[in-house]
């Protein structure tokens, strides 16, 4: 093994996943990566606001809350930022810089590593043929349990 500053590290993009408001962080995140996926590279708070007031679970999220999380997204390097100057028109609203975000590199591979996390257990289900050979011996022998009482057909007919 080769020790390089990369391996030795904090890796505190992945900080968000197991923050004290993880769920605000998620959602944001996801909210990102489903917009980097449809190529929109950029959003603004206003429209990651709008999609996170969209779920009844977040009825009462406020934007100065919207506003606080992706400022530590940020500070984690979850999220770069750009002053988005075109929308100015006074020297009062160049001040009161309106940033648009972008995940990071390593944001998107997070993500994409959550999400094969969170699939997991349907990719790795697979039906053995052995399974399916009982099922269907078992599907043919319905027809004889029909008239059966009850202890009969629980325990699978007659052996």
């Amino acid at each position: 093994m080769q020790v390089t500053d990369k391996l030795t590290r904090p890796l505190v993009e992945a900080k968000y996943l197991n923050a004290d408001n993880a769920d605000r962080y998620r959602c944001i995140m996801r909210i990102f990566y489903e917009n980097y996926e449809k190529l929109r590279y950029w959003m603004y708070q206003e429209d990651v606001y709008a999609q996170m007031t969209e779920d009844p679970y977040y009825a009462d999220y406020r934007m100065e809350q919207c506003q606080q999380d992706l400022a530590m997204l940020t500070e984690w390097r979850n999220l770069g930022t750009l002053q988005d100057t075109r929308r100015v028109s006074s020297i009062e609203e160049f001040k009161n810089k309106e940033f648009r975000y972008q995940m990071s590199e390593y944001s998107v591979e997070i993500e994409r590593l959550v999400l094969r996390l969170e699939n997991l257990s349907v990719e790795g289900a697979s039906l053995e043929p052995t399974l399916l050979e009982r099922m269907r011996l078992n599907i043919e022998r319905l027809p004889e349990m029909d008239g059966a009482d009850a202890d009969t057909a629980y325990r699978g007919g007659a052996t």
